[in-house]
């Protein structure tokens, strides 16, 4: 869900970045980035998937609901949101809900952070995928209604 803001062949380059670190890297060994700003307010991946599947849906209902979650717990991560930032991330405008100029610069500075910091730590990520204990698969459904 990527936000084509000022610059599409810069989008491009954060898009090929993330998909060749998610290639390099070993499953189940990623990076979260969370932005703990000056304000005491945070942004993380959750509310920057909040603000792209409002972009996508066009409303707080939608977005909730794609992403499982309540709307009165997405209406709270709006305000959040909006409360964090100078201006707000996410307005009404003619009967819908947007993600505002200002939202869409906000997603896009997050997923540059996060696709320089992926590109930064590749070998560090890789090593510690190595040193992590592989886990069995979760067997619970892969068994016959007879062992359960």
């Amino acid at each position: 869900m990527w936000s084509l803001g000022q610059n599409p062949a810069r989008n491009v380059f954060s898009f090929a970045l993330q998909a060749w670190c998610d290639f390099l890297t070993m499953p189940h060994t990623h990076l979260s980035i969370r932005l703990d700003l000056n304000n005491g307010d945070r942004i993380g991946p959750g509310k920057i998937a909040l603000l792209e599947a409002i972009q996508a849906k066009g409303s707080i209902a939608a977005a909730a609901r794609h992403l499982g979650m309540s709307y009165r717990r997405a209406w709270l991560l709006v305000q959040q949101i909006n409360d964090a930032l100078q201006q707000p991330a996410v307005a009404r405008r003619q009967g819908r809900t947007v993600v505002t100029p200002l939202g869409g610069r906000v997603i896009n500075l997050y997923h540059s952070i996060q696709n320089l910091t992926r590109a930064a730590a590749f070998q560090e990520l890789q090593e510690i995928a190595r040193l992590t204990r592989r886990r069995p698969p979760d067997r619970k459904w892969a068994r016959g209604p007879e062992e359960l």
